[in-house]
């Protein structure tokens, strides 16, 4: 589908607020080509038929060493 400038390049499988990174994410699907470019403005999610900015993570949101979490 495409409206003016936009148009859909993939979907979203799931989502959700991610309590411990403070911000709502979502998994899903994007072309290769278009999947390791972390621009902001690149992306909108259509939630309950409002469209939302979106970015990519390359990186999980992740503290390995668990810091955060001990506190």
């Amino acid at each position: 589908a495409v409206q003016g400038e936009w148009r859909v390049v993939g979907w979203v499988t799931s989502g959700g607020y991610a309590h411990y990174v403070g911000h709502s994410m979502a998994q899903g699907y994007v072309p290769a080509e278009l999947a390791d470019n972390e621009n902001a403005g690149l992306f909108e999610v259509e939630i309950l038929g409002l469209r939302r900015a979106a970015r990519i993570n390359i990186e999980p949101p992740f503290d390995p060493s668990g810091a955060k979490m001990r506190g």
